[in-house]
């Protein structure tokens, strides 16, 4: 299991860091508990902050159930009004707590208006989630929501997170106090994408041989139905496995195909589960992620292969912590250019190197920006 999730926390006093923002937001939410409806919650702040870890211990604390929407859901009047349809009242089951993520990414102008009408006659908690809040779009929806800014987590309390989890998982001798501190400084205050480097870094070797590596085994070596026996602790972890490895097990172009062939038939299934949230699709859905790649072969491979972690979880936190970086010089920028972030930034990349220095930016900013434009 990703240890984002598996130490996610339960209640909103468990979130790392930002005390004051937690007690606005525990203030938002008692007064919706109390029957007292108030105006839609702006959280906003860098990724990694726990915008997304907020809303679910909110649900959790208060057993509200939990709608959270995705951009394909929310693009249009059509798919904004079926959201707020849905959970914009209250079902039989209690409160809904509408959660609409990444909105500074995912809206345009016209559909933040669409938006603002449909939040003005919602009767349950909403919750909106931005990275830049301060983005010209949503002037309106600032002024009609109440904003709670998350900062960057200081690296004592990144530190101290990183200390508890790693005792808990009782990694002993194979993670060190300097250790420790080097994902603290180089997260920049992303107290996810520290959790992610913890784990791809120092817990991959072992999932491996608990629990991984012998799914994997079954999948890659056996056959359809020994593929469907197996039962990984982390089903969507172990799928980003197989996907990875498939080159790897693999040797013939045609099994390599087929096997992706089937593995995204899968995701297709994966897509209509989510979409209708039937989970009885599950049965077939395993059948093509596991017994479809393990079927593709057009006989079992007796090598040794090594089996590698998933690339795509050991990227996450780097990349992120090189756009937080970059959305950070573009935010310095900004105040100094008098624009937005977007403008500034594009207008620092078409900057000689040498106008860097001289707007004060250090050494290792000026490797951001020059990386920025390759």
């Amino acid at each position: 299991m990703l240890w984002t999730l598996k130490y996610s926390p339960k209640k909103v006093e468990e979130i790392a860091g930002n005390d004051e923002a937690k007690t606005a937001i525990k203030k938002w939410a008692l007064e919706w508990a109390r029957g007292k409806k108030q105006r839609p919650l702006l959280v906003h702040g860098p990724s990694g902050v726990g915008k997304t870890a907020v809303t679910r211990a909110l649900a959790e604390e208060f057993g509200w159930i939990l709608v959270e929407t995705g951009s394909s859901e929310v693009r249009n009047e059509k798919g904004l009004s079926k959201q707020f349809g849905e959970a914009g009242a209250e079902g039989l089951f209690g409160k809904r707590l509408l959660v609409v993520d990444d909105l500074d990414a995912v809206f345009d102008r016209g559909e933040v208006q669409t938006l603002l009408k449909l939040l003005d006659g919602a009767s349950q908690p909403v919750v909106l989630c931005a990275n830049d809040v301060w983005e010209p779009k949503l002037a309106p929806l600032r002024e009609a929501c109440t904003r709670v800014e998350l900062k960057r987590i200081n690296k004592t309390t990144v530190k101290a997170v990183l200390g508890r989890i790693a005792k808990e998982e009782q990694m002993g001798e194979e993670i060190t106090p300097d250790t420790i501190a080097s994902i603290a400084d180089f997260c920049k205050g992303d107290l996810r994408a520290a959790i992610i480097d913890l784990q791809a870094g120092f817990s991959s070797e072992r999932e491996q041989e608990e629990d991984v590596f012998k799914s994997l085994i079954a999948v890659f070596k056996g056959s359809f139905n020994k593929a469907l026996e197996s039962e990984p602790q982390d089903y969507e972890l172990f799928l980003k496995w197989v996907e990875e490895n498939i080159p790897i097990e693999y040797e013939k172009p045609e099994d390599v195909a087929e096997a992706f062939k089937w593995f995204s038939k899968a995701n297709v299934f994966r897509g209509r589960i989510y979409k209708r949230q039937d989970y009885g699709l599950m049965l077939y859905e395993r059948a093509l992620a596991l017994g479809g790649v393990a079927a593709a072969k057009s006989q079992p491979y007796s090598k040794f292969s090594r089996y590698q972690f998933p690339a795509v979880i050991k990227m996450l936190s780097r990349s992120k912590a090189e756009r937080q970086a970059l959305k950070k010089i573009s935010l310095d920028a900004a105040q100094k250019l008098h624009c937005s972030s977007k403008e500034a930034l594009q207008t620092l990349l078409a900057m000689p190197e040498k106008t860097w220095e001289a707007m004060g930016f250090c050494k290792e900013e000026q490797a951001i920006l020059a990386g920025a434009r390759t």
